[in-house]
């Protein structure tokens, strides 16, 4: 039969070699890798700095302080913006202005202005900042 295997001859064993032990020898490559992690250690152990820059407070500093810029950046726009809008309802109350807008339009204006104004920084400040529970 194909599918069983033949019993014939056992198989010879083989031998497991002794283990060699080779001189250990270091190369100029990791000689100077080694030297180079011998200096960056001594720099973060001597230097405040070089640390500093790598620690995870720098980064919560940073986080923080990039955060209340956009937040800052944020509310100075919606100032500007609702400057220009007071500025041309401003322009619209006078007869010589050479345009004008109707009720209406003032209200809505005002209306979403101040909306826009509110809602923006309130949704910008909650994502920045948020709550911690």
């Amino acid at each position: 039969m194909a599918d069983q295997p033949q019993l014939g001859k056992p198989k010879e064993s083989f031998e497991i070699p002794e283990p060699r032990v080779e001189k250990l020898e270091a190369s100029v490559a990791e000689c100077a890798s080694r030297t180079e992690a011998a200096k960056e250690l001594s720099a973060f152990s001597k230097s405040r700095p070089e640390w500093w820059l790598r620690s995870p407070q720098y980064d919560w500093l940073l986080n923080t302080l990039l955060k209340l810029i956009l937040l800052i950046f944020v509310i100075i726009m919606n100032i500007w913006w609702t400057h220009r809008v007071l500025q041309l309802v401003w322009l619209s109350a006078f007869p010589a202005s050479q345009y004008r807008l109707a009720n209406s339009v003032l209200i809505a204006l005002v209306t979403t202005s101040l909306a826009n104004f509110l809602a923006l920084v309130a949704i910008v400040a909650k994502h920045l900042f948020p709550s911690s529970k």
